[in-house]
């Protein structure tokens, strides 16, 4: 995993009203809802440390993801 050059403690202590959002695209509720899955699967398999050679466990993990 390569590492992040953010400053994510300096990050984390911002408020909203500190964030510049002027030069990103707008993020809709329909797309929030889409990645929910798609983040929380992705941070278990890393958790998990679940390979390419585990995809029938991801596809299990994401089908009880789903049912929530």
């Amino acid at each position: 995993m390569t590492k992040s050059l953010t400053d994510w403690t300096r990050v984390d202590a911002m408020r909203d009203e500190e964030i510049d959002f002027s030069d990103g695209s707008e993020v809709t509720a329909e797309m929030l809802a889409k990645t929910g899955t798609i983040t929380q699967t992705r941070w278990l398999s890393e958790f998990l440390n679940l390979g390419v050679s585990d995809s029938p466990k991801k596809e299990n993990l994401l089908k009880i993801l789903n049912q929530r």
